[in-house]
């Protein structure tokens, strides 16, 4: 009865390690296992050791060694409370093209010390005041931005997000990005009037109204810049990590997939002219070629059935007026079609056939017409399997 309940307790864990492929990394050599390659088409897991010292481990992969570029995938492993030391698993459920290159990143980040976080509400708090000095305008009597304060909120939190780069929430929380409080307070500056300034601000009727109206407008400015504070101090209150340590593997290659050229062996009916009472039509065996619009482990069910197919007729027409009806290039019709895979060898085409007339004159008519088939789908391999 004990064998039996703890098989059922590491089923879970037996079944999701039977559907990822494990890949080992080594930080102290930077590489992926024997230099074996990543797995292709396939989820994969990567698996290494983690210091006593490190909090999480990071992947981000890169279709290029570009690492300025948004990543491709970002995944993460965070060690549990009260761990010191042991291993990381992060599951990578981006699929990965075969026959080509990937750069890998992994990141480790240790626990962030108080003066740290300091440090980093400095320099947040610096680089908000002065995007927020340089976009606020003024005249004689009035304040304005020099951005609408939508766009000025999109920019004040790609400030926050840049200046927390090296940086990561414990709890795994993005920056939620400023309230309404803060859109709000924008709109206000915006059609702030300095008019107003002698009655917003303690000071006797014989004080300068110039200086009354400078004072009003840094007011404003700096109770904004406040109410940023507030929020960005709200959100480090957490519990941070700061990158302690970055490994890069460049342009790392993927498994050799097997590459297959669909080829199509099928019947299919020509419609020339009339009704339903004098159809005009006529039918053939036909060959040709399809090309792919998806791969069916990268993408869904529609596109990876879907196809582009090409090919000729194998015999030549006649629609019941002993014309023999043939097609250019190569003296048989030739097709251009959608094709979608019906069944596991089955695929259903619809399209247009190119067709060749000879007159009298010796000159040729060359016309469309459309077709429906249906055909065998045999793949071709062009390579070696992996």
């Amino acid at each position: 009865m004990l064998k039996k309940f703890t098989f059922l307790l590491l089923f879970p864990v037996l079944t999701l390690n039977a559907q990822y492929k494990s890949v080992q990394y080594s930080y102290e050599k930077n590489w992926l296992g024997e230099n074996q390659p990543l797995p292709a088409e396939s989820q994969w897991m990567l698996n290494g050791s983690m210091p006593a010292s490190i909090e999480m481990v990071e992947l981000e992969l890169y279709g290029s060694n570009d690492l300025d570029r948004k990543p491709l995938y970002r995944s993460d492993f965070r060690k549990a409370s009260g761990i010191q030391e042991g291993s990381f698993s992060i599951p990578v459920n981006y699929i990965l093209k075969g026959n080509n290159e990937y750069t890998l990143r992994v990141n480790y980040f240790r626990p962030a010390a108080p003066t740290e976080i300091e440090q980093l509400k400095i320099m947040i708090g610096e680089a908000l005041a002065s995007y927020l000095n340089m976009s606020v305008r003024s005249d004689r009597n009035s304040v304005s931005l020099s951005k609408h304060p939508r766009l000025m909120r999109q920019e004040l939190d790609q400030i926050v997000e840049k200046g927390l780069g090296l940086y990561r929430n414990r709890t795994g929380i993005a920056f939620p990005g400023f309230s309404d409080l803060i859109y709000n307070k924008l709109h206000q500056i915006n059609d702030l009037s300095l008019r107003k300034a002698r009655f917003n601000i303690l000071g006797s009727k014989d004080a300068d109204e110039q200086a009354l109206k400078i004072t009003f407008f840094q007011q404003n400015l700096e109770d904004l810049k406040q109410m940023c504070m507030q929020e960005v101090n709200q959100y480090l209150g957490f519990q941070f990590l700061v990158l302690a340590d970055s490994r890069v593997i460049p342009n790392y290659p993927t498994e050799k997939t097997r590459r297959t050229l669909p080829i199509n062996f099928g019947y299919g009916g020509i419609y020339n002219e009339g009704g339903f009472n004098d159809l005009s039509y006529d039918s053939a065996p036909y060959a040709g070629v399809s090309f792919p619009l998806g791969n069916p482990a990268l993408h869904r069910k529609f596109r990876s059935n879907s196809s582009v197919s090409a090919g000729v007729f194998l015999n030549n027409f006649d629609f019941g007026d002993s014309k023999e009806i043939t097609g250019p290039l190569v003296g048989r019709p030739i097709y251009v079609a959608y094709g979608y895979k019906t069944a596991y060898f089955l695929r259903f085409n619809a399209g247009m056939t190119v067709l060749q007339e000879e007159n009298q004159s010796d000159k040729s008519n060359i016309y469309i017409r459309p077709f429906v088939g249906l055909s065998i789908e045999l793949n071709l391999w062009l390579g070696l399997s992996r």
